[in-house]
This record gives C-alpha cells, sequence and structure tokens, in this order.
C-alpha cells in the first residue's frame, strides 16, 4: 500500500514550507521526539509541519491576575493511494500556559502529548486541541484548550479557552483543575 497525503494538504512551494514548518516546530519548543513521526511523514515533512493547524500566543485576564500562553498544533492525514481511505492521522503540537495568582503563587502548564487537533463545528474559525501535560513540571493530566482565530485583526478579538484535569468534560478523580477562558489582552492566534 502506497500512502500519500491528502489532496487538500499539497502546498505551492516545498522550499518555503519546511523552512517554515521548522521555525514554527522550534517557536512552540517541541519536545515530541522525530521518531514519533512516521517514515512517510519524514518524506513528506513539509505538508506535514504546518497545514491546518493553529498557532499563536498572547495573554488572558484571569480571575487572580493576568496568563500568558503560545499554542501549536495541527493534524495531517494520509490516504492510500489505491482507493482513498484514511489510514493515518499525525497531530503534532505544544501548548504552554503561565499565570500568576494572588496568594497561591505561579502556575506553569505545559503538555506532555497531544493527541488531537481539529476544527470546532460550533465556533467558525475555532480550533479544539486535546492532550496531557505536566503542571509545575508534575504530573500528568488531561486537558482541552479552545481557540477562536478572528481573521480580521481589530474587528473581534481571539479567544482561548483552557480546562485541565477535573475542568475537562467527563473527567473526574485526577486531584487537580484549572479553568481560565478570555479574550486576548496581548497577542494574536493565526489559523495556517
Amino acid at each position: 500500500m502506497t500512502l500519500r497525503p491528502r489532496a487538500h494538504h499539497k502546498l505551492a512551494s516545498i522550499a518555503v514550507a519546511k523552512p517554515l514548518a521548522i521555525a514554527l516546530f522550534a517557536a512552540v519548543g517541541m519536545t515530541q521526539p522525530a521518531n514519533a513521526i512516521p517514515q512517510y511523514c519524514i518524506d513528506y515533512y513539509p505538508i506535514c509541519g504546518i497545514v491546518l493547524g493553529v498557532a499563536g500566543g498572547g495573554s488572558i485576564t484571569v480571575q487572580d491576575g493576568e496568563a500568558q500562553f503560545s499554542l501549536f498544533a495541527t493534524t495531517t492525514t494520509f490516504e492510500a493511494e489505491d482507493d482513498g481511505e484514511v489510514v493515518e492521522a499525525v497531530t503534532v503540537g505544544q501548548v504552554r500556559w503561565m499565570a500568576s495568582g494572588d496568594g497561591d503563587g505561579s502556575l506553569l502548564l505545559e503538555s506532555t502529548t497531544v493527541e488531537d487537533y481539529g476544527p470546532n463545528p460550533d465556533v467558525e474559525n475555532g480550533r479544539i486541541i486535546r492532550g496531557a501535560l505536566a503542571v509545575n513540571g508534575d504530573g500528568e493530566y488531561p486537558f482541552v484548550v479552545h481557540a477562536e482565530a478572528n481573521p480580521i485583526s481589530g474587528e473581534l478579538p481571539d479567544l482561548v479557552e483552557i480546562r485541565v484535569g477535573d475542568a475537562v468534560e467527563g473527567v473526574t478523580g485526577t486531584g487537580f483543575e484549572y479553568s481560565a477562558e478570555g479574550p486576548l489582552v496581548t497577542g494574536d492566534l493565526q489559523l495556517l
């Protein structure tokens, strides 16, 4: 069986795409090992790295102060050449969230895995990122991020929401719960 990227994932310029993909991965501090990406994805690296993704960062106002974040996620699907059946989806990404509080100190959330990424069916220009993250360097808790990148700068603010541990719908018993949401005060989200 020969695999190829889905037709809508093709890029016009491989010479531009590969350096851009490398820069995006480096900018978000990708920690996933290279061997986590299948060889056929490496063969199509310029396509796998930047198509159908979201990237950005900034700050929002939270209850006890401010939170800064950066995020990047993308999923590329591959299909068999003979019948067009989707046989593999490769998701990569990174989420970092830093919140300062009044009496509790600061909170650092860093993804350890990004398991799922895709459009939010309920929100135009919305994206959903799911995975697991560490809290202040410890543990592994489920998370979901909802990001909304409004395409016209200044018209409507970009929005971001994060839910971690027991704050994730359907999750209980993790021993940790955190959620925050709001419009970006500084920064930007871009759909790739």
